[in-house]
């Protein structure tokens, strides 16, 4: 963690490291100005998060993060990386809305097809948002094996802009 302006975090290995140590790596670069959250910490927010995973264990295995208050969202990191969190665990983490740490969902987003549940099975595993949505299942449910806890959609009222069918 540095203490400039604006504040520059880092954890575990670059994109370079990664690849030096013989790892199969994928970086992903995120604008953190784009989350909902960045509007309310900052007008004109600006700011870049990097994640580096391990494809073949599926982790992360670095976060470089710079921008007002990023320092807040390093420890977060610091755990997926030191607890070796398998990305798709992560998107059981769904973080607040609106706020910064939104930004996990944007950069775990290139996971997003192989990690969500798309309704082969009679249970769901992974959040399935369908919503009527073109090209997803009629399912609307999302289940945490982990805590075995099922949330129904259906029951849910729609987004805004969204209809209810």
């Amino acid at each position: 963690m540095i203490f400039t302006e604006p504040e520059i975090a880092a954890v575990g290995l670059s994109e370079e490291q990664a690849r030096a140590r013989g790892m199969a790596v994928r970086g992903v670069d995120y604008d953190i100005g784009r989350v909902s959250g960045a509007a309310l910490y900052a007008d004109g927010y600006t700011g870049r998060a990097r994640i580096v995973v391990d494809e073949a264990r599926g982790v992360i295995v670095g976060m470089t993060l710079v921008g007002p208050g990023v320092g807040e969202l390093i420890h977060a990191a610091t755990i997926a990386i030191g607890g070796e969190v398998p990305v798709g665990q992560l998107w059981h983490a769904i973080p607040a809305y609106p706020t910064i740490s939104e930004l996990w969902l944007r950069l775990l987003r290139p996971w997003d097809s192989e990690l969500r549940d798309p309704c082969p099975g009679s249970s769901p595993s992974i959040r399935t948002w369908s919503r009527g949505r073109p090209g997803s299942c009629s399912r609307v449910a999302w289940h945490n094996k982990a805590a075995d806890v099922v949330v129904d959609f259906a029951r849910v009222p729609p987004f805004a802009g969204e209809s209810s069918s």
